[in-house]
């Protein structure tokens, strides 16, 4: 997978929890900025692109919205290192479990 559908999440408003729902996904390149723009009852996003390594840049949108809201997020871009803005995330985000 190199993509993710931009509206995969649109109609999932219900969801809490997108723990390592795409962990691993070594060929994915780009991150839709309004993936989780309607997922209002997020709690849990943690290791979500863990070692997704070919990823471009992580989108602020979804940064912003996971800092703003009461989620753990930890090691959701661990390895994601080629990420253009990685090294500018909190550690946070990039530790290991």
């Amino acid at each position: 997978m190199t993509e993710i559908p931009s509206n995969l999440f649109k109609y999932n408003t219900e969801v809490e929890s997108f723990l390592s729902i795409f962990n691993s996904c070594e060929s994915l390149k780009n991150i839709p900025r309004n993936l989780i723009n309607n997922n209002s009852k997020i709690k849990d996003v943690r290791s979500m692109f863990y070692k997704c390594k070919e990823l471009e840049t992580i989108p602020i949108e979804i940064i912003n919205k996971v800092m703003n809201g009461l989620i753990d997020y930890e090691c959701m871009f661990y390895g994601c290192t080629k990420a253009d803005n990685y090294n500018n995330l909190a550690e946070e985000f990039k530790k290991p479990y």
